[in-house]
C-alpha cells in the first residue's frame, strides 16, 4: 500500500528535486545583481552557453533515434 511507496524513497527523491530546483530560482529572482554578480555562477551560466550552442543536447536525440533500431532496443515489456 502507501508504506510500500513511502519505503521506496521516491517521494523524498520528489521533494529534493522540487526543493533543489527551485531554490535557484528563488535565490535569483530576489537578488538578481547578487545572483549575477557571483564569479561561480557566471563560469555556470557560460559552461551552459557553451554546452548549448556546442549542440551536443540536440545531437544526443537524433543520434539516439538511429541508434535504437541499429542495435535493436526493445521495449521494457519484451525484457
Amino acid at each position: 500500500g502507501i508504506q510500500t511507496f513511502f519505503n521506496t524513497g521516491l517521494l523524498g527523491a520528489l521533494i529534493t528535486t522540487i526543493v533543489a530546483s527551485l531554490a535557484w530560482r528563488v535565490i535569483a529572482s530576489s537578488f538578481p545583481l547578487a545572483f549575477l554578480s557571483n564569479p561561480l555562477i557566471y563560469v555556470i551560466i557560460r559552461l551552459c552557453l557553451l554546452l548549448e550552442s556546442s549542440g551536443v543536447c540536440s545531437a544526443a536525440w537524433v543520434l539516439a533515434r538511429y541508434h535504437k533500431p541499429l542495435v535493436g532496443y526493445q521495449p521494457d515489456e519484451v525484457y
